[in-house]
């Protein structure tokens, strides 16, 4: 690593002007990502953080004004601009987890796009925020995030979305919403591919997706297209679930009405979902289209893995192990802010080996000693002993 997480927080520039400031936006900033690490949430237990721990955090901050205030939390992390702070935190994570080794090589690799929508960040005044990410799923890592005002934004915002990492030689994949033929075009244009889930809001679309696979299908031996590379099935067990996935694709189409408007598309998918727990079994379908050239059934299936994983390994993450649905921060930028932290401090999180257990039971072990967060952050080496 050439950049310490000190240096990171140096380069952000305050946006607070006057001679009030008493504290450094780089202090604010480590403590609240320490104390969201340590299992503090709200902005009172980020101030009880910063007095009860100052003994460890004295070498790193300025507290010559004693320590802040939950006021001053609130308004400073209200206050920050998301964007710039998202941008220097992912770009500053990608740099740690290469020189790890967790990120392998970029080519090839799945990135997700989808929102979630931060349940209790609303009010009377205001509808809640929907956070918009992109996750590159194998290195478990945000690559970038946008607000919208809710859902149905996201068609607006993807574009721009794409324009905060790097699509080239990655596999874009996006749901339903973001299945849009200018999102198509600019994925393609800026080198990467794409796999677009297909669902009622396209009708004609989906409708003809499924005549024509369910006819290939039923028209061609298993045998005959999984030699082709048409088909491909998986089958999982556990803990009384078991589960079968079937891929069936086709690249022929000839029979895709408007084929001209979508740009890169090479082919289209159908993914059969049959699970059967304690004895009773629901099936579920996925259709898609994509632009991957050469793509085999079991790549769809890797790759629609790979997507439905921003799914249990993010967002459920957030809302499980750092309970983000109950956190009740809304004011301006402050829902979107401390979104940013707490995915800092989940990857934070992944990436000490130290302790082999769960999410949450790794924020109560750094809650009952600061050290070991302080070593998450790479503030003080592995193994040393502070008094």
């Amino acid at each position: 690593m050439n950049q310490t997480f000190l240096e990171l927080l140096a380069e952000i520039e305050d946006f607070r002007t006057g001679n009030a400031i008493h504290y450094r936006l780089q202090d604010i900033l480590l403590v609240s990502v320490l104390a969201v690490i340590c299992n503090m949430d709200t902005y009172t237990e980020m101030a009880m953080f910063a007095d009860h721990q100052k003994k460890y955090l004295a070498p790193f901050c300025d507290f010559r004004h004693g320590t802040p205030s939950h006021d001053t939390f609130g308004k400073v992390l209200s206050r920050l601009d998301p964007r710039v702070l998202s941008e220097r935190f992912n770009a500053w994570m990608s740099e740690l987890y290469v020189h790890l080794g967790k990120l392998a090589e970029s080519r090839g690799m799945t990135v997700a796009i989808d929102g979630k929508t931060i349940c209790r960040s609303g009010s009377s005044e205001q509808k809640a925020s929907h956070v918009l990410t992109a996750f590159a799923s194998r290195a478990q890592l945000v690559l970038g995030q946008i607000k919208t005002d809710e859902k149905s934004n996201e068609i607006t915002a993807i574009p721009e979305l794409l324009d905060l990492f790097q699509v080239k030689d990655t596999v874009v994949t996006i749901d339903a919403m973001g299945t849009q033929k200018d999102i198509a075009a600019k994925i393609i244009e800026k080198g990467g591919d794409y796999v677009l889930a297909v669902k009622g809001n396209q009708k004609k679309l989906h409708d003809d997706i499924i005549w024509h696979l369910r006819s290939e299908a039923q028209d061609t031996s298993t045998r005959e297209l999984k030699a082709k590379g048409q088909y491909a099935s998986t089958l999982e067990k556990d803990h009384g679930r078991i589960e079968r996935r079937e891929c069936y694709l086709s690249n022929d189409l000839s029979w895709f009405e408007g084929l001209e408007g979508w740009r890169g598309i090479t082919g289209v998918a159908w993914i059969h979902n049959t699970r059967n727990v304690d004895n009773k079994t629901s099936t579920e379908d996925h259709y898609f289209i994509y632009s991957l050239k050469g793509a085999r059934a079991q790549d769809l299936l890797r790759i629609k893995r790979e997507h439905w994983a921003i799914e249990n390994n993010l967002h459920w993450m957030l809302d499980m192990a750092f309970r983000e649905d109950d956190c009740r921060a809304r004011a301006k930028n402050a829902a979107e802010v401390m979104n940013i932290l707490r995915k800092l401090a989940l990857q934070m999180l992944k990436t000490c080996e130290t302790c082999k257990c769960g999410m949450r039971s790794k924020r109560k072990l750094c809650g009952l000693g600061i050290p070991t967060a302080l070593q998450v952050l790479g503030l003080v080496p592995t193994g040393v002993l502070i008094p």
